[in-house]
């Protein structure tokens, strides 16, 4: 992990002010005044050997700065992280775009590789779904991600997350036959992580809303139903309420027992009032409608 010789500048500032040194102060018989003033602006890092005299007149251990500046980096990191699954969650691609651009092209400040992987595939899709490249060139791009040595390519399963895109994006272009090796391939692999058990729940709805597509109904139910099962075991909701829906369209089209298909509708608007979604119930409702003028 670099050091950021911006925010060891600032802490070392602080740390002089609250001790009320001058700059001069600090740096009698260590350094210049002028290389105090570059440190504590970032422009400059000092060497060990100042670091550690400096230490010592500001009290403070070289464990305490790396620890500090290792907690800010890792701050900055688990904000932009937190930041951008959100920006994920509102579908808002210019948003995306802006910032992963702004990282990416960074120069200053600290760096860290992980992040940028994780960057790195939110720029292809942001830039996929503002029409900026093709979805061949955003299938082209991802699959160059997942060629990464980069140790979180699996620690965070990105690979799987990554995958899931390659997926979502090649349906969404009519390549079924390729989406479905992609999600099944996901679907066999066995990862002991909270975060993995999620993805797959999501890679179920996603091979259920295939195969409807595709018309093979009994399928798109049955992964449908697998799904539900799994959230419920598990006690995961996340994506319990579009399974109900997909669940209840595919017995629909299997022209199945209404009551059965009328409850998995309910389940889902259950799910959608529970999380506010209005939208969501909207399209229940008139699912709900279309089931009931079938059998008038």
């Amino acid at each position: 992990m670099r050091l950021n010789s911006r925010i060891l500048g600032e802490e070392i500032k602080r740390i002089r002010k609250n001790k009320g040194l001058t700059q001069s102060d600090l740096a009698n018989g260590i350094c210049t005044q002028a290389a105090i003033s570059g440190i504590e602006s970032g422009r400059t890092f000092p060497s060990i050997d100042i670091l550690y005299y400096l230490s010592l007149r500001l009290q403070v251990s070289m464990d305490y700065f790396l620890e500090k500046i290792t907690f800010r980096q890792e701050q900055y990191v688990n904000d932009t992280y937190s930041y951008i699954e959100q920006l994920i969650k509102q579908d808002n691609f210019e948003e995306l775009l802006e910032i992963t651009n702004y990282e990416l092209k960074r120069e200053t400040g600290y760096k860290d590789e992980s992040l940028e992987l994780f960057l790195s595939w939110q720029q292809a899709i942001s830039r996929y779904e503002l029409k900026q490249i093709t979805w061949e060139e955003c299938i082209s791009q991802l699959y160059n991600l997942l060629d990464s040595n980069h140790y979180s390519i699996k620690q965070q399963f990105l690979n799987i997350r990554i995958k899931n895109s390659i997926g979502n994006v090649l349906a969404n272009n009519e390549q079924y036959t390729d989406a479905l090796a992609i999600f099944t391939e996901i679907l066999k692999e066995e990862i002991n992580m909270d975060g993995y058990h999620r993805m797959k729940l999501k890679v179920y709805f996603n091979v259920s809303k295939l195969y409807y597509v595709m018309e093979d109904y009994k399928k798109s139910h049955h992964y449908a139903i697998e799904g539900i099962r799994i959230s419920l075991i598990m006690e995961d909701l996340s994506v319990l309420g579009p399974l109900y829906v997909q669940a209840g369209q595919s017995l629909f089209r299997l022209k199945g027992n209404r009551n059965k298909i009328l409850d998995l509708y309910n389940n889902a608007l259950f799910m959608f009032r529970l999380y506010g979604r209005e939208d969501y119930i909207s399209v229940v409702q008139k699912l709900t409608l279309m089931l009931n003028k079938e059998n008038n």
